[in-house]
């Protein structure tokens, strides 16, 4: 299945590459995408985000594109999923987020006005993604994709026993070892 939030296609990824380094740019954001309420971009390392140790990789990860979007104190936690399409299986790989604050959900990834960027400094070796018989770059075409939910947390309902039972006491009495309504 596609990613359902944003598909970066690169027609030619030997090219695309060139032209980075031609520029000396290490990396390529993507324009900006919309998905439950905010404004995201891909920022791809396609020879991998060495000053995280990501030489040798395909470095990728998903940014706020406006990081002021989160105010300071705030926090956004997200459901994150990236996309590697394969051309040979006809089918996209699905890698998820990685395990935050001791989280249950693998998934889960959280952006704060500090941590605006989340991603894989290692998402694929590139001798892996190069070897065509792993389908990843066809015809050195490729595309890279994301899916982004963000969890929306409910008010907390907090119950205070101790009110309820002086207020169960007011019309309650006991009598003969029963408690009795007061009407």
């Amino acid at each position: 299945m596609p990613p359902a939030h944003y598909t970066l296609k690169i027609e030619s990824f030997s090219r695309f590459c060139e032209l980075l380094e031609k520029t000396g740019l290490v990396k390529y954001e993507s324009d900006a995408f919309a998905s439950a309420g905010y404004n995201w971009k891909l920022v791809l390392y396609p020879s991998g985000n060495v000053k995280r140790d990501g030489s040798d990789h395909i470095s990728l990860y998903l940014a706020i594109a406006e990081p002021n979007a989160i105010p300071p104190g705030s926090q956004v936690d997200v459901i994150l999923k990236f996309f590697v399409f394969d051309h040979l299986r006809d089918e996209y790989l699905t890698i998820p987020g990685s395990r935050i604050y001791y989280s249950t959900d693998d998934n889960m990834r959280r952006y704060h006005s500090l941590k605006t960027e989340n991603g894989f400094d290692q998402l694929i070796s590139l001798k892996m993604f190069n070897d065509s018989s792993n389908g990843y770059p066809f015809d050195d075409c490729c595309a890279l994709g994301a899916e982004v939910h963000v969890i929306k947390y409910e008010e907390k309902q907090v119950c205070d026993y101790q009110s309820k039972l002086e207020n169960l006491n007011e019309n309650f009495c006991k009598v003969g070892g029963y408690m009795k309504r007061i009407i």
